[in-house]
Formats: structure tokens, C-alpha cells, sequence
């Protein structure tokens, strides 16, 4: 999820560099390490990293559980994707889907914590953008803590946004039966007995949903949220309140912060100019 995120971010060339990059960088990934497993990680990483959840010590720590020494090094001395880089990719991504990094956010707090629990047999958190600006995104996660494989189906509702009336069907795998992580782990240790090899677990073991919504109107919205099983069931509820607020307030901030700016560069512009003019009349 988070590589899907940021690719909507990237411009088309860039996209085409990062897709390069991330091949070699996978290729150079630790023998009994998967591909998907490896890329999960990293990204996870440069998200903590952006979001300061994890020092450079604990990073490099954890990069080299992933990577060889080949790897570790190309991805250091890399001229396109830089921390800089990535913390823009990241920031960006940030305002394009708020819900989905709250949720990640909420969710590694949780691990670190453990106080990671599920209820009916499964795990799962909801979260949307409490102020929207044009199209927004509900991001929902789901595990399946049963012994045995399930279904269920994701129904939102909402007349304040399209589609009003969306149901989704999930055929979720077996999983645990336990209370995840019972006592709190560290950010960073050995192995992949921490937040970051819990978090990349989490993703990968459960799925996650993210589906669009476009507001029908201004002011206060809400969404309802229903996890049901294939009789029609509730298994679990939840309402989100937000606000969907007009794209053309956002615009002319927009406009007075480059309005503003134009007056700052004209303005220095004309005091150089007066003072050339005043050096060439002596």
C-alpha cells in the first residue's frame, strides 16, 4: 500500500526511475528475504524515518537486515531517490491520502504499546480525512484472527458522498487465534520481533481497502461503516464525521501565497534597481 500511494505522487518519468531503482534495490535484498516482504520494509522505513519515528542508528540497523552489503551501499550513494527525496515523496502523500498515514501511525503506537487486540476474531481500524477537499479516501484494514477462512462484506453508506450505497466482499485467509503482541516491543531490534517486522506483517497477513468517495455537498458529512458477514449480520460499526469544505478556498490560498510571493520578488527587484540607479548618478 504504501508504494501504491506514493506512485500516485510521482510524475511519469519519475515514476519510470523509481520502478528502475526499485528493481535493482530488491535484487540486492538478503538470499532468505522475499522481494514483496523487502520492499514493504524499506518503504515502511523511509515512512518512519519522514514521520521521526526512527533515528539514522536504528535505520541503517534495520536497512542492513534487509539488504547486502551491495545493496546497502547503492542505496546510500543513489542521486535520484535521497532522503530529501523521499521525505518530499513522502510529505506529498501525506496530503494525498491523511487517512491512510494516521492509520499506519495509530497502528505502529498500537504495536509499540501492544495493546494490539481484535474483536469478533478480527482486526480492524477505519479512518478518512476529517476535512475534505474535493475527492477523499476511506482506508479500511482487516485481518481475520479465526482458525478458519471467512467471509465478509464492507458496506458504507453515506448520503453526503458518492457512491451512497457501497458494498465490498472480502474472502479473508485463516489467521491467529491470539491477542496480537500482548506486551510492548521496541521500534528497532533483532529480527523482525519489532514495530517495523510487526507493522510489514500486519500488511501483508491483512488486507487493506482504500475506496474514494466524492462529497455531494458543503458542510458536515458522514459515513457509516458496517463489517457484516454474508448473512447480513453486524460484525462491527463505525460512523466517521468529517467536513467537506470548498476547493475554492483552498485555491486562493493558494493564489495570495503566490500573489505575495510575486510582490516579495518585485519588490526586492525594485530597491536593486533604485540603488543601481542612484550609484550611476554620482
Amino acid at each position: 500500500m504504501f508504494e501504491e500511494i506514493l506512485l500516485t505522487v510521482m510524475d511519469p518519468l519519475l515514476r519510470a526511475k523509481y520502478e528502475q531503482f526499485m528493481a535493482e534495490l530488491i535484487g540486492h535484498r538478503k538470499a532468505k528475504i522475499e522481494a514483496l516482504s523487502a520492499k514493504e520494509k524499506l518503504l515502511a522505513l523511509q515512512w518512519m524515518r519522514c514521520d521521526g519515528q526512527i533515528l539514522t542508528p536504528a535505520l541503517a540497523k534495520e536497512i542492513e537486515e534487509v539488504l547486502n552489503d551491495e545493496g546497502v551501499e547503492f542505496l546510500k550513494q543513489h542521486k535520484v531517490f535521497t532522503p530529501d527525496v523521499w521525505t518530499q515523496l513522502f510529505d506529498k502523500a501525506t496530503e494525498v491520502a491523511p487517512a491512510f498515514f494516521r492509520l499506519m501511525r495509530r497502528t505502529t503506537e498500537r504495536i509499540r504499546m501492544g495493546n494490539l487486540r481484535g474483536r469478533q476474531d478480527l482486526l480492524v481500524d477505519v479512518d478518512m480525512a476529517n476535512i475534505v477537499d474535493g475527492s477523499t479516501g476511506l482506508f479500511m484494514y482487516i485481518r481475520n484472527l479465526d482458525v478458519t477462512p471467512r467471509t465478509v462484506v464492507l458496506r458504507m453508506q453515506s448520503p453526503d458522498f458518492r457512491p451512497s450505497d457501497l458494498a465490498l466482499t472480502f474472502h479473508l485467509p485463516a489467521g491467529e487465534a491470539e491477542s496480537l503482541l500482548g506486551s510492548a516491543v521496541p521500534v528497532s531490534g533483532e529480527g523482525d520481533e519489532d514495530v517495523i517486522g510487526s507493522l510489514v506483517r500486519l500488511l501483508q497477513l491483512g488486507t487493506t481497502s482504500w475506496q474514494s468517495l466524492l462529497p455531494n455537498r458543503y458542510g458536515e458529512a458522514t459515513v457509516t461503516v458496517r463489517l457484516e458477514n454474508e448473512d447480513g449480520d453486524l460484525l462491527l460499526g463505525q460512523q466517521i464525521n468529517t467536513r467537506v469544505r470548498s476547493g475554492t478556498k483552498k485555491r486562493l490560498r493558494r493564489t495570495g501565497v503566490v500573489v505575495s510571493a510575486t510582490l516579495g520578488v518585485l519588490g526586492v527587484v525594485a530597491s536593486v534597481i533604485l540603488q543601481v540607479n542612484r550609484l550611476l548618478s554620482l
